[in-house]
């Protein structure tokens, strides 16, 4: 990374951890106001007719439901390239696009399979030659020897990690003055910037956007119309990560790569999906082109962060796709395990029971998110809280979660004023942030879609509450902000006493896993993180993030 980058990091490390976040240097990314998804669905058929058991699949929803760590937002099931079952858990629905961060991946590996070909690159091609404008006066040996397989396969020994996403204005320019770490080809280190790069290749090479390229051999193909994807600040797209797409888009790029498509061109489809090289982690055990294999005979998947993932199984003609706000990465989480289970070597036999495609219909028409309920008497004690107005003591947290403020450098300069209203079936919060007054209206039984503005970043949001009392008896009022285009859910507790207010912050994935990511983005293999990783420095590094992730905030009645 050239020096000025990684002051930058190192600047922004720094207030982070002083909780000075807001003035840190860091370019802020504003996330685009999302639609709803416009594709074709993929044809449904009934289980049964595709040779899969309800009482099967129904068995399979209950234990993925009953495992708390899993934290769906959706799961979609094919077989034969037709949906077989579906879930949708409450407030997410299947129109909403999400964040699918590394999935993203699998998506840009599409693109270069098409590029290579049509010509436009080849997988020996070596990046110096691509990009000759953004070479270091000084280029390494190891740098010229960089080639497009390379990044396809996560073994070009490049150390430039996240920090770059956070503050480089000219992520190519940075890559290449990387520190090359170890020998092209040699060791798997899996690197966000790898595939950014081979996005910026294919940009570079065609001559238009990386999603104008995509548009008429896969995404139009496929039946999917008005992609967004984030791009960097010279507007490439970001290609390892910034890509918003529903399950069931998820699910059709999957079964894109599935063979005999006709899709991803031959014999490029073959080796993205195949193993190219080893890895040492708990993922897998093997990375084809930007695609994981898995322990799961000939399958092969897609894997992003926080739950978003895909996994084909060629040999039973099934795919699965799922979108989550899980702690845990796809391939090392009981997701996985449970996939296995039930789909791993053959389809799982169970019982027949009478009426298993009307039973596994109905339960699959309620799922939702698990929240609290509260109670109908607390719901009427809390309205004599109602109407007045509270000054907060000065601080720097609010409602966006921490992981949204952290990726888009969008932090906040803290909520100033609040007040409530409070309705037989709603709560309405009125809140004073960075000097703009918002609305959110909350449902006791049922979730109330906003909008809502941080920053320049748009966001929809499905606010549940509960009311009830606690262990003292005092009003407590808990708000479930799903950002439904993220696989964020923030989570305030309402204190309320006398003449004063207590708001407590959580949200799902967990802080710890957020703080994780955000770890990552500020770069893992840089010294100033690497000497945080153990021991006093990493416990201070970790509590004091989750004191920025989930403060407390003490508030008065105006």
């Amino acid at each position: 990374m050239d020096v000025f980058a990684g002051l930058k990091s190192a600047d922004f490390f720094i207030k982070l951890l002083r909780g000075n976040q807001e003035n840190a240097i860091i370019i802020h990314s504003p996330k685009e106001k999302m639609t709803a998804a416009d594709f074709t669905p993929l044809p449904r058929i009934s289980p049964e007719l595709a040779g899969v058991s309800s009482e099967m699949l129904l068995e399979f929803y209950k234990v993925l439901c009953n495992d708390k760590t899993v934290n769906l937002h959706s799961v979609i099931v094919a077989k034969g390239g037709k949906v077989i079952s579906e879930g949708y858990f409450a407030p997410y629905n299947k129109n909403w696009r999400q964040a699918v961060y590394s999935v993203s991946k699998s998506v840009t590996s599409a693109a270069v399979g098409f590029a290579i070909s049509e010509g436009l690159l080849s997988e020996d091609e070596k990046i110096v030659g691509i990009f000759p404008d953004k070479l270091p006066f000084f280029k390494s040996n190891r740098l010229q020897k960089i080639t497009v397989k390379h990044l396809l396969t996560m073994t070009s020994g490049i150390s430039f990690n996240e920090a770059g996403v956070a503050v480089a204005d000219d992520f190519i320019k940075s890559c290449l003055e990387s520190e090359i770490k170890t020998e092209p080809g040699e060791v798997f280190n899996y690197n966000s910037l790898n595939t950014y790069l081979l996005s910026a290749a294919v940009v570079r090479k065609s001559g238009m956007p990386l999603v104008e390229y995509l548009k008429p051999r896969l995404f139009e193909p496929l039946g999917i119309s008005n992609i967004y994807w984030e791009t960097c600040p010279k507007g490439i797209e970001k290609g390892g990560w910034g890509l918003y797409l529903t399950a069931e888009e998820i699910l059709k790029i999957g079964l894109a790569f599935m063979p005999e498509t006709g899709i991803i061109p031959e014999p490029y489809r073959e080796k993205a999906t195949t193993k190219q090289v080893e890895n040492d982690n708990e993922y897998g055990p093997g990375y084809g082109y930007q695609i994981w294999s898995s322990n799961i005979k000939g399958a092969f998947g897609f894997n992003g962060v926080f739950g978003q993932a895909m996994l084909a199984i060629p040999d039973l003609d099934i795919a699965i796709a799922v979108t989550a706000g899980s702690d845990q990465m796809f391939f090392e989480g009981d997701l996985f395990k449970i996939i296995t289970t039930f789909f791993g070597d053959g389809l799982k036999k169970v019982p027949r029971k009478p009426f298993a495609g009307t039973r596994l219909k109905n339960y699959l028409k309620n799922l939702r998110l698990v929240h609290k309920v509260g109670s109908k008497e607390a719901r009427q004690d809390i309205k004599k809280f109602g109407g007045a107005k509270y000054t907060l003591k000065e601080n720097k947290f609010g409602f966006l979660p921490f992981i949204e403020q952290a990726v888009h450098g969008n932090f906040s300069s803290g909520i100033t004023e609040i007040d409530f209203v409070f309705e037989d079936d709603f709560c309405t919060i009125n809140f004073a942030e960075a000097g703009n007054t918002q609305t959110i209206k909350a449902g006791y039984s049922n979730a109330v879609e906003n909008n809502l503005t941080f920053g320049e970043s748009s966001y929809a949001v499905a606010a549940e509450c509960a009311a009830y009392d606690d262990e003292d008896k005092n009003p407590v009022l808990k708000l479930y902000l799903s950002f439904l285009e993220t696989p964020c859910t923030r989570i305030a507790k309402f204190y309320f006493y006398k003449d004063t207010l207590k708001i407590k912050f959580d949200e799902k994935p967990s802080v710890e896993a957020s703080v994780e990511m955000v770890l990552d983005l500020v770069g893992r293999q840089e010294k100033l993180v690497s000497r945080v990783k153990d021991g006093k420095i990493a416990k201070y590094v970790i509590d004091t993030v989750m004191k920025q992730a989930t403060p407390e905030l003490d508030g008065e009645k105006i």
